[in-house]
């Protein structure tokens, strides 16, 4: 009987020694749940791009703009090389509504006066925002990837859900 718990403890010592983590690597409360999934990041700031976050809309009070700098003190090593190694991006210049000037895309997060949090994407020309989508889900992660006349906004890395925003012709939108 001994020998036998002697053989469960050795397997089991054998399956955690050989685990990936490393000694900073925080892991999700639920081991299947990816980072980009659970992690929400916290709005710090009173401006975007020069703008008070209130002139942008009058129930915020912080934001933050998501980009690799910030990631980069924020995640893990393999988390951020995970970032650095996909299409994905946090901000984008393009022109979709085919003015002479280009727009800027950018994602982030938010805190409304009132506590609640969700994510964001803003289109600015010439540090004017000219448009603003919001998710009032998390404070979550999220990113940009440009196709062709469209620019995709991902709340997940590795999911194929994503909104579209395309120029109508008169503006833009959300599909």
């Amino acid at each position: 009987m001994l020998i036998g718990k002697f053989r469960l403890l050795f397997i089991i010592g054998l399956f955690c020694a050989g685990c990936n983590t490393t000694p900073n690597e925080q892991l999700s409360l639920n081991p299947n749940e990816a980072w980009w999934i659970a992690e929400e990041f916290t709005p710090s700031e009173t401006t975007i791009k020069g703008i008070p976050v209130t002139q942008i809309m009058p129930d915020w009070k912080l934001a933050l703009l998501l980009d690799e700098d910030y990631l980069q003190e924020r995640l893990t090593d393999n988390q951020f090389q995970y970032i650095r190694q996909s299409n994905l991006t946090f901000n984008v210049q393009t022109n979709l509504d085919n003015t002479p000037d280009e727009e800027t895309f950018v994602v982030g997060v938010y805190e409304t006066l009132s506590g609640d949090k969700g994510r964001f994407i803003a289109i600015f020309r010439h540090s004017m925002i000219i448009k603003l989508f919001t998710d009032a889900d998390l404070s979550g992660y999220s990113s940009i990837y440009l196709d062709s006349d469209q620019v995709r906004w991902y709340k997940c890395m590795e999911c194929s859900d994503y909104d579209s925003i395309i120029w109508s012709g008169s503006d833009y939108i959300l599909q």
